[in-house]
Order: C-alpha cells, then structure tokens, then sequence
C-alpha cells in the first residue's frame, strides 16, 4: 500500500515539473524588443550590472534578455517581470538565448554564485554581452521593482537585507554627562 502512494505522489510530482516547464518562456525575438536599442551597461569587474542600470534599460525599453538561474520552482514561485527560466544546472536552458550582441543578464538569490555560473557558461559560447545581476532578486524586490508570483499567489515578502549591505545607521545620542559621569550611570 505505501509503495502505491509512493509512486503515486511521483506521479503527481512529475505532473507539476510538466506544468512549471510548460509555463516557462522562452526566448524570441517578439519577446527581444525586435528594433530597440542595446543597454549601454557600466559593469564593475567585467562581469556585475547593478540592478538600479537594469531598471533604467527596462524603462527605457532596451533590448535584453533577464535570465533567472535558479531551480524552475524558485522562478514559479518569484521572479523579476520577464525573466526566463535557465537553470544554472541545465546547458539546454541556454540554446534559445540569441547569440546576437543581445545582453543576457542572470540573476539569482544569492545574489552572483548560480548566476555567475549561467554567465560563465554563456562566455563560454562565445556570447560578448553577459552580466551578473549584482544584487540579486530579493533586493531587486527590497527596491519595489516589479516582480512577479505564482498564478494565484502574492510575491512572498523579501527576506530583511544581508548586514551590511546598507549604510550603518548612527549611533543614538548618549545621555548628558553630569559630574563627568554618564547620567544613566550615577
């Protein structure tokens, strides 16, 4: 009896993988802003576009591929408005990205270590226009930016941002200091 449930859970898991795959977009050149312009990205190490540039070449509708290199399932779940799913474990996911002077910035969660790996392999093919999304989905999220959830679902809240990863706030005033001690301590 738990063996039938077993398969049939299998089953019905390999049922979703079909229906996240099938939601998934691909690449084309309808989707590509067919005659817009080329970003005009200033990437820090060779390899890191901030995402405030991403936002303004968006706005200014440029031409550009947003490819999201987590699992399918974190992509379903949450993702940077027309984003694609390329997971960083999947060479295939890569095959419809043009290889045609499109920039192809990857993005992921923490924020560079699968992107950085979709980007490599991109590099690799011979593909000039690559970027890391510098700072990743969630802060993509933390600055307003659209994103979009699972049909049905709100986007999950961004998890609180790394320490450090924004300016220290002050220190607060000390209390008055009265007889050269501090006046909480008497």
């Amino acid at each position: 009896m738990r063996l039938i449930k077993l398969r049939g859970a299998a089953a019905l898991l390999r049922t979703a993988l079909v229906d996240v795959e099938a939601q998934q977009p691909r690449p084309r050149d309808g989707d590509l802003k067919e005659g817009a312009a080329a970003p005009d990205f200033t990437l820090k190490e060779d390899l890191y576009v901030s995402i405030d540039q991403m936002k303004a070449a968006l706005d200014q509708k440029r031409r550009l591929v947003i490819a999201d290199a987590r699992a399918p399932s974190e992509w379903l779940n949450l993702r940077i408005r027309g984003a694609i799913s390329t997971p960083y474990y999947d060479p295939k996911a890569l095959d419809d990205i043009p290889n045609d002077g499109t920039w192809v910035l990857a993005y992921c969660a923490c924020p560079h270590h699968v992107s950085g790996q979709v980007v490599a392999a991109l590099r690799a093919r011979g593909y000039k226009h690559t970027a890391v999304i510098d700072e990743g989905v969630f802060a993509w999220q933390q600055k307003g930016y659209p994103v979009v959830a699972a049909p049905g679902f709100k986007p999950p809240p961004a998890p609180p941002p790394p320490p450090g990863s924004f300016p220290a706030l002050p220190a607060p005033p000390r209390p008055a200091v009265a007889g050269g001690r501090h006046a909480a301590n008497p």
